[in-house]
């Protein structure tokens, strides 16, 4: 399991972190990010099946397609 947190300014910080990992990907990988951030449905091999929201705070699910 992967769980990405990084600072929710560095927006190209979680492109290219779920790029990498879609290369290569985990069995999960668990994504936090600021709801208005528009995360891909897909990264490489990743793919998003689930999002949770509260407030202001979003955390997308990703997988192995």
């Amino acid at each position: 399991i992967v769980f990405l947190d990084p600072p929710y300014l560095l927006v190209e910080e979680y492109a290219e972190a779920l790029r990498l990992l879609g290369e290569t990907p985990a069995p999960l990988v668990l994504a936090q990010h600021d709801s208005r951030l528009g995360l891909e449905d897909h990264y490489g091999r990743l793919r998003r099946y689930r999002v949770l929201s509260q407030g202001d705070t979003r955390v997308s699910f990703y997988a192995p397609a």
